[in-house]
């Protein structure tokens, strides 16, 4: 069926035949699953693509069909957290006629706003208040990427906390019976 679908793909928008396109297609498609068949390929006709060339569109719309993945979705999350931090300190600041910058030094975000440590550390890693004070000309694209690598960093330093935990575990457990075994 997947088969079918790229030599329809390849008709509909005139790409022409060739192993590396098959194989380009395929890459893009291949998140699909074969219920979304039809709607993907209805999808390839939209007019917000007519200046795209056949392959283009192709990977624009496989793009739109491929979930997000959860560094992508929860990079969202913060980013649109800090937004709200920002918004809500500067509206704080206005109705009280208080400093911005004054209030926003002065502010316990993390108990405020009731963060993950997840969330804390990502936050703290990207630049803390400094960040949130500049979040409105901060770059969408590039702030999401920072998101990204810090929520990385934030899981392989946990991993490996994790794993000199459970090390660490074993070898207590380990002692320990030994030690019951050696008084009997």
């Amino acid at each position: 069926m997947k088969s079918q679908l790229i030599t329809e793909i390849k008709a509909k928008l005139s790409i022409p035949n060739g192993t590396f396109i098959d194989a380009e297609i395929a890459e893009y498609i291949a998140p699909l699953q074969p219920s979304q068949y039809k709607d993907f390929f209805k999808a390839l006709s939209g007019e917000e693509y007519a200046f795209k060339k056949g392959i283009d569109r192709v990977a624009i719309v496989a793009k739109r069909f491929t979930p997000e993945s959860d560094h992508e979705a929860e990079a969202r999350v913060i980013a649109s957290l800090m937004h709200d931090i920002n918004k809500i300190v500067l509206s704080e600041s206005e109705s009280k006629g208080e400093d911005y910058y004054r209030l926003m030094m002065a502010l316990n975000v993390r108990k405020s706003f009731q963060l993950t440590d997840k969330q804390a550390y990502v936050m703290n890693e990207i630049g803390g208040r400094e960040a949130i004070i500049k979040i409105n000309t901060t770059e969408p694209n590039t702030l999401e990427r920072k998101i990204i690598e810090s929520l990385k960093r934030y899981e392989r330093d946990n991993v490996g906390k994790t794993l000199a935990l459970a090390s660490s575990m074993s070898k207590n457990l380990i002692g320990n019976l030994t030690k019951e075994k050696g008084m009997r």
